[in-house]
C-alpha cells in the first residue's frame, strides 16, 4: 500500500498552526497529512472495511477500538496546561508504548482524516492533534498497539486486531 501524503495546510491543518501550541518547524515538517484517498485506504486496512463506520464514534462496541484497555491520565486536563515540567499524557505513553523515535505512525481523526508522523514528533506535539477531539487514536503499522483519546479526556492503550 503507498501512502501519498501532501503538505500542511494552514486552512485544511489548522491544529497544526495554533499560536498558543506552536510547533517548531522541524517537527511540522515531519507531519504529513494523508491524500483523501491513502486515508481511506489505511482506515480499510488497519481499522474498518465498512464504510459506514468511518468516524471512531461509529465503531460499535464489539470493534476492537471500544476505549478498552490500559487506562491513562485525563489527557484534557494536561492538554489545558501548556507549560509543565511534567507531562502525564507522555510519561504515560511513553511507559506503555516503547516504540523507538522513529516509529511512523498514523493518527487517525476519521476515514478521511489522518496523519503519518513520527513517534517522538507526536510526543512531543500531541496537544496539537487534540484540538478535535471526538475519539481520535494513534497506532503504527509496525505494532499492534493503539493509543486513543476518548472525547471526555479518558486515554488508554488497546491492542488491535
Amino acid at each position: 500500500m503507498d501512502i501519498v501524503t501532501r503538505a500542511l495546510d494552514p486552512k485544511l491543518d489548522g491544529c497544526f498552526f495554533q499560536e498558543r501550541d506552536p510547533i517548531a518547524a522541524v517537527d511540522l515538517a515531519r507531519i504529513q497529512p494523508l491524500e483523501l484517498g491513502a486515508a481511506r485506504s489505511v482506515w480499510e486496512k488497519y481499522v474498518s472495511a465498512d464504510r459506514r463506520q468511518r468516524h471512531p464514534m461509529l465503531l460499535g462496541t464489539g470493534h476492537w477500538l471500544a476505549w478498552n484497555g490500559t487506562r491513562g491520565p485525563d489527557w484534557q486536563a494536561s492538554w489545558s496546561i501548556p507549560a509543565r515540567d511534567h507531562d502525564d499524557v507522555v510519561a504515560f505513553m511513553t511507559a506503555h508504548v516503547p516504540w523507538p523515535d522513529e516509529t511512523p505512525t498514523l493518527f487517525f481523526w476519521m476515514r478521511e482524516r489522518v496523519v503519518l508522523v513520527p513517534w517522538a514528533v507526536f510526543r512531543r506535539t500531541w496537544r496539537n492533534f487534540l484540538y478535535d477531539d471526538e475519539g481520535s487514536f494513534l497506532l503504527s503499522p509496525e505494532a499492534a498497539d493503539v493509543v486513543w483519546f476518548g472525547p471526555t479526556g479518558t486515554m488508554g492503550i488497546c491492542q488491535r486486531e
